[in-house]
């Protein structure tokens, strides 16, 4: 069964966590709404779910430093640095298959550089299912640490 808490040092990472999430979203949503170019509902999306996914690189490291975990427990530790080094790498794959996104929206929807025309949530799915799968796994894995009973100190402390 799943063990989560919610504990008042818990909800502090958690918002440590959101909060830079919801201000990177905001920046790229501000960005794209001022843009011209065609499909720019679905290159914001895609730009969201890819950019993000930096914040979690510096939060991991930010909660190696600041909730002592060696202390609590060098397995979870471990699982964090490893957390981590996953989110840097999926965040450079993300942001690839951005940089491609308007070569692959025109070679799924056939338009022209300046189209209007919307893009099919099925295209949209085709054309970035791996973004969406990292972004999905990234922030589930964020908010299963983020709940964890070691990091409230509610789970009695194990050396590995």
């Amino acid at each position: 069964m799943l063990n989560l808490s919610f504990e008042t040092e818990n909800l502090h990472w958690f918002f440590a966590l959101v909060t830079p999430i919801a201000v990177s979203l905001l920046g790229i949503v501000i960005a794209q709404s001022r843009s011209t170019t065609s499909h720019r509902g679905a290159k914001a999306l895609n730009d969201c779910l890819a950019k993000h996914q930096l914040v979690y690189f510096s939060f991991y490291f930010s909660l190696l430093k600041g909730a002592n975990l060696i202390a609590r427990s060098q397995a979870f530790e471990e699982l964090v640095f490893f957390l981590a080094i996953v989110s840097m790498l999926g965040y450079a794959v993300s942001v690839w298959v951005v940089g491609g996104q308007d070569e692959r929206i025109r070679k799924l929807h056939q338009c022209t550089r300046y189209c209007t025309g919307s893009i099919s949530l099925r295209l949209w799915f085709n054309a970035y299912f791996v973004v969406l799968i990292l972004a999905t796994v990234l922030l589930v894995g964020a908010l299963l640490i983020v709940f964890n009973p070691i990091l409230s100190g509610s789970q009695a402390p194990t050396r590995s």
